[in-house]
């Protein structure tokens, strides 16, 4: 009896000892083990900065330096990832290289986030007509077109969608509408000229201008 009492004895200080030493291993883990799975966040940004990264950006995106001007976007994105002008400069930087998904995703994280804007709809329709999802980049375009019916391109992107679904017709009434929104809007650029030097408002400096990306050009 007294020999299975003290085996008994030895089998619970076994266990005690097993459970300190897996004890010990959780606490090195948690001490040591999440330092090292830890990544550091990046130290907040002044304004000043971020608007250098933009300005540069802009230098890049203008010289069709494109992964340069990707590398500074992403830089302003880790400092500030709501930054919409960033956003807005990354997806015309993808579309301009052929990278049509990539664009995709940035054009529709902005419009989660300004479901109204109608050169983000635009933007997404461009693209995914460029990845020949015509049916989808159409409803894109016309949303754009309903939120600003005179924004430049949509009908003449229209006119494209149409024809490459052999829908000759439709595609023939907006390269009509094209047309005559070319007209118009060449008209008012010639009226507007004498008013453009009393213009001293802007919502940003000049040098924080970002292109749309030429779409006919492509």
């Amino acid at each position: 009896m007294n020999r299975e009492r003290k085996g008994l004895i030895g089998l619970l200080g076994l266990l005690a000892g097993v459970v300190l030493l897996t004890l010990g291993v959780v606490r090195s883990y948690n001490s040591g083990g999440a330092d090292q799975l830890h990544t550091p966040r990046e130290s907040t940004a002044s304004p000043e900065l971020i608007r250098a990264l933009l300005n540069e950006s802009a230098r890049f995106f203008t010289q069709k330096r494109y992964p340069e001007a990707e590398h500074s976007l992403r830089r302003v994105l880790n400092l500030d990832r709501d930054n919409l002008v960033a956003m807005r400069m990354l997806g015309n930087v993808y579309f301009l290289s052929g990278r049509y998904f990539e664009a995709s995703s940035v054009f529709r994280a902005v419009l989660a986030k300004q479901p109204k804007d109608p050169v983000a709809h635009a933007n997404l329709g461009e693209t995914l007509i460029r990845m020949q999802w015509y049916e989808a980049g159409i409803r894109e375009l016309l949303t754009a077109r309903a939120i600003d019916p005179d924004q430049p391109g949509i009908n003449l992107s229209l006119s494209r969608a149409y024809e490459e679904l052999g829908d000759s017709a439709t595609a023939g009434q907006y390269r009509k509408l094209a047309s005559e929104q070319a007209a118009r809007q060449k008209n008012q650029r010639t009226a507007d000229v004498p008013q453009k030097k009393e213009e001293t408002i802007r919502t940003e400096p000049a040098s924080v201008k970002f292109p749309e990306p030429n779409h006919e050009s492509n």
